[in-house]
């Protein structure tokens, strides 16, 4: 869902620019200039492409699938949690090992839990997998930070 406000509140900012426009009694076209166009896009691009390796920007593409995915639903995770602690209270950690769970870090950690590692040990796991999810999620806003800043300046 929040791929669809997205994409619905740019739909509306550029339908409210171009009636703003019009209404001014000015002419759409005046601001849909190709040169300047492209004096800014391409060299924010270029820009943005010199400023990191392939290897982060081959990522970019999985961003809109991220933006334009399901929306993430705490609610759930907390239910599933609440389920499973239950189950393991009537049938023991093993019960988990026949368990299909979607999430990968949770499934990761019912996986280590069967396994019959101390809760230290899961913790300490887990904190470590949330610390690199962080920090390729920092990576992908690196990108764009690095693009709104580029932007204006190509456009002066």
């Amino acid at each position: 869902m929040k791929g669809i406000t997205a994409i619905i509140g740019m739909v509306v900012c550029f339908v409210v620019i171009v009636v703003g426009i019009i209404i001014l009694g000015g002419d759409v076209m005046d601001f849909l200039n190709l040169p300047s166009v492209l004096l800014v896009v391409v060299p924010t691009v270029a820009a943005t492409v010199s400023a990191f390796p392939m290897s982060v920007l081959m990522k970019v593409p999985g961003h809109f699938k991220v933006l334009l995915g399901q929306e993430y639903q705490p609610t759930e995770y907390i239910d599933k949690i609440v389920s499973l602690s239950e189950k393991a209270r009537k049938e023991g950690l093993l019960a988990f090992e026949k368990e299909q769970v979607e999430d990968q870090l949770m499934q990761y950690a019912l996986r280590m839990m069967v396994d019959g590692l101390d809760k230290f040990s899961v913790k300490f796991a887990l904190e470590d997998c949330i610390n690199g999810i962080k920090e390729r999620h920092n990576e992908g806003v690196a990108i764009y930070d690095k693009d709104a800043a580029f932007a204006p300046a190509f456009g002066m």
